[in-house]
């Protein structure tokens, strides 16, 4: 019997209103859903659109070592692709992040030949990033690991945002159903924190939502007072800069952005810029990549034979089969692109640029 295929997904946070279009289509085409999650919502919205689903958090036990548990999730994820089913292993926020089945399965099964691959989704750390109005572009971002953070001694960005994840289990490498009690071990990561940050820095407790009628918990409170902050494994720590960045004005200079400081925009006008492409509307050549980007079974029929599927395609013009053939994201995108109101020889701005290589289970 020949081998199946695995796709791993996420589903994000918030219900089911982060799980995206691609991450839909797997979990309704696939012959077997494997899936581990955090709220009722996602999983009662798998069992019905799934055509076979089963609970990957079965595995866990009270007091029962982590690395146990993600042990039998891999071999739950393996074991029917071995069997010739096509998988699809869901695990709620990213399903990269924080989540070691996932990828542990996804690298025994290259390592055997199979097709196996990994769709990404909305992280906490996104969820911290819209919620706590944090851009890693400003200052830059670190991120740690609690527990990891104290056992390898590391040393943290204080000009940066700091993101500590797991602070809640800092020290505990098992689980409890009913929560784990971090108080002993709290108080370590707090003295570590402070030989980085003064007493009275202003940290902030944060979980993301994970309903649409709830917001997320933002709590920010002194350092020192972390020691009694009631963390659980679901915590996350945002720190942020204590001290500002140093600007090297030697680099600037060669880079070209000598005088280029950051400092506040004077607002020039709001007009239509120059060499500005607006999209068509309607565009068949989008309708088409939409239904690819959200139906699994049609983008592996495309990718299987490419120029019988473009002729299936109504309404698509020429230009716009050639740009879809060459796989190309520049010239897709110019295709898609009203180019009636620019000169020929314009350069259009924003375009992606390269080709990549796609292949799917």
């Amino acid at each position: 019997m020949s081998a199946g295929s695995l796709v791993v997904v996420g589903t994000g946070i918030r219900g089911i209103g982060q799980l995206t279009y691609e991450a839909a289509g797997w979990i309704e085409q696939a012959d077997h859903v494997a899936y581990c999650l955090s709220d009722p919502v996602t999983e009662v919205w798998i069992q019905e659109h799934s055509r076979s689903s089963e609970d990957l958090q079965v595995f866990y036990g009270n007091d029962k070592p982590r690395r146990e548990t993600y042990a039998q999730m891999v071999d739950a994820l393996v074991k029917p692709v071995r069997g010739g089913l096509t998988v699809c292993g869901v695990f709620y926020g990213h399903p990269g992040v924080f989540a070691y089945p996932g990828h542990e399965a996804i690298r025994v099964l290259r390592a055997e030949g199979v097709p196996a691959m990994m769709m990404p989704g909305v992280s906490a750390l996104d969820s911290l990033f819209a919620d706590l109005g944090v851009d890693p572009a400003t200052m830059g971002c670190q991120e740690v690991e609690a527990t990891d953070l104290l056992v390898r001694n590391r040393t943290l960005l204080t000009e940066s945002h700091v993101v500590i994840w797991q602070v809640g289990c800092v020290g505990d490498l098992g689980f409890r159903f009913d929560g784990i009690d971090n108080s002993r071990n709290r108080p370590m990561l707090v003295e570590y924190l402070e030989k980085f940050y003064p007493p009275e820095h202003q940290v902030t407790h944060y979980h993301a939502a994970h309903y649409p009628v709830c917001g997320p918990l933002i709590h920010t409170v002194a350092l020192r007072d972390l020691r009694d902050e009631p963390l659980d494994s679901a915590s996350t720590l945002y720190v942020p800069p204590v001290v500002a960045p140093g600007y090297d004005d030697d680099m600037a200079e060669r880079l070209g952005m000598a005088g280029n400081r950051p400092q506040s925009v004077q607002l020039t006008g709001t007009g239509v810029p120059d060499h500005y492409l607006p999209t068509r509307y309607p565009n068949a050549l989008a309708t088409y990549l939409a239904q690819l980007a959200s139906d699994p079974s049609l983008l592996s029929e495309y990718l299987r034979d490419p120029q019988t599927m473009v002729t299936q395609v109504p309404d698509l013009a020429d230009d716009e089969r050639a740009a879809l053939l060459s796989g190309e994201s520049g010239s897709i995108w110019m295709a898609m692109k009203d180019t009636t109101t620019v000169e020929p020889t314009d350069t259009p701005s924003g375009a992606p640029e390269g080709r990549g290589e796609t292949t799917l289970p």
